[in-house]
């Protein structure tokens, strides 16, 4: 494997904070891309808009075609625009992370692979079998590694909405299912989770599953959060 971390271990830029290793971006189309990593195991999906974050751990499936989207179940993505996929070492945990961009390389989410060390013969053979090539540093890209669940600076900033905060948290505790559905540049995540763990802080719900596998940080003046009884769905709010 000599021969494949000679040809990753180029360098994109003097200044790069994440030291001497590269960015790299896949060679090959979106569908077998995927497939390459569903064989990576188990991760961290993280997705944010305005007011509004998932983040999930999940292996990611076998994508199928219908109703012009791409679709995985195991990981609730659903693809309805080219994406391109940049690869870098994580600059906190130095493990394999990817950022799922626009091809503007605005970055849409990001899959975390906390068990690929950047440097590990497993990393190198991923991004030989997707066809790696050295690209420039993108700020885009490592700056939601620095970032808080609740920090949405970044995003699209949308007018903020009047609540009930009481009825808001009477009905997530109250609920057995809290469906969440992010959309963002041809992208969409989808989740369902029973929650179990509630915490508010001011303006921000905190809420999570008994095993906190998935985790929902919600604005509640720029989020659409309804329902009653077993199920509460949240949805961004309409900018």
């Amino acid at each position: 494997m000599r021969w494949l971390k000679n040809k990753f271990e180029k360098t994109c830029a003097s200044n790069c904070p994440l030291g001497s290793q590269s960015c790299f971006s896949s060679g090959i189309s979106l569908l077998p891309a995927f497939s390459y990593l569903s064989r990576a195991g188990e991760g961290s999906l993280l997705m944010k808009v305005s007011g509004l974050t998932l983040l999930r751990k999940t292996a990611i499936g076998i994508f199928y075609e219908k109703d012009g989207f791409l679709n995985d179940p195991v990981s609730g993505l659903r693809f309805s625009a080219e994406v391109a996929l940049t690869l870098f070492r994580c600059p906190l945990t130095r493990c394999l992370r990817i950022a799922l961009t626009t091809i503007s390389e605005k970055v849409i989410a990001y899959l975390s692979f906390e068990k690929i060390k950047w440097e590990s013969e497993e990393a190198e053979s991923l991004r030989n079998d997707l066809k790696c090539e050295s690209k420039a540093y993108s700020e885009s890209c490592v700056s939601g590694c620095r970032s808080w669940l609740d920090d949405w600076s970044e995003e699209k900033p949308i007018r903020r909405n009047h609540y009930d905060q009481a009825s808001i948290v009477k009905a997530i505790r109250a609920s057995q299912q809290i469906k969440v559905t992010l959309n963002k540049s041809g992208i969409q995540l989808r989740s369902s989770f029973c929650p179990r763990l509630i915490d508010l802080d001011d303006e921000i719900l905190r809420i999570a599953e008994a095993s906190q596998r998935t985790v929902v940080f919600a604005d509640m003046s720029r989020t659409r959060i309804h329902g009653a009884g077993q199920l509460v769905e949240i949805s961004p709010a309409v900018a």
